[in-house]
């Protein structure tokens, strides 16, 4: 039994919540980088050296990177074949979840510091927003590393 967690933008281990919750679950983690679908060449040199920087931080922990190319389903189906899967944790968007899949998917989005909802009113000046998400929404603290 493991759990698969989809890595597209968020190469980090600090405040990683798929990463993080999946390491609660004390299953195996199989951490699959997924590539964007359009990236441009300056954003591929970034994106190199980010991903070397992260698998070394994985390999730290025992843990190796996976890559996906443009078959994530076909990837997906590979592991399942070989192992147990429970759930399947990312940021990635859902539309880009192969179907039969979504069942296991469970999506954080962590590039926010709040869900837009929990705002009750759209605000256009960044003071008054700032004031009032203080005042009137939660803002989780950070997540340790796994």
């Amino acid at each position: 039994m493991a759990i698969i967690v989809l890595i597209q933008k968020d190469l980090r281990l600090h405040d990683h919540p798929a990463l993080y919750y999946g390491a609660q679950e004390s299953k195996p983690i199989i951490p699959i980088y997924v590539q964007p679908r359009e990236i441009g060449s300056a954003s591929l040199w970034w994106q190199y050296h980010s991903i070397q920087a992260f698998n070394k931080s994985l390999l730290s922990h025992g843990i190796r990177l996976l890559f996906c190319g443009e078959n994530l389903e076909k990837v997906l189906d590979q592991i399942r074949e070989n192992i147990q899967v429970d759930a399947v944790y990312g940021s990635i968007n859902f539309s880009e979840i192969p179907p039969k899949y979504h069942s296991l998917y469970r999506a954080f989005d962590f590039n926010l510091l709040s869900q837009p909802q929990n705002l009750g009113r759209p605000f256009k000046i960044y003071s008054p927003f700032w004031r009032h998400l203080q005042a009137n929404v939660p803002i989780a603290l950070p997540l340790g590393t796994p």
